[in-house]
């Protein structure tokens, strides 16, 4: 988590990274999950 805001804390930069999966797998379909829900596998589509 390196590459995200220093001014941003940790529960933040975790949040944030979440959100970003979520929209991209939800709203435009742009990724997919290969694995499991524990060890999830993003993959560009």
């Amino acid at each position: 988590m390196g590459k995200l805001s220093d001014a941003l804390e940790e529960k933040q930069k975790r949040n944030k990274i979440h959100n970003l999966l979520h929209e991209m797998y939800k709203k435009d379909g742009t990724i997919k999950n290969t694995g499991s829900k524990r060890k999830s596998k993003w993959v560009l589509i």
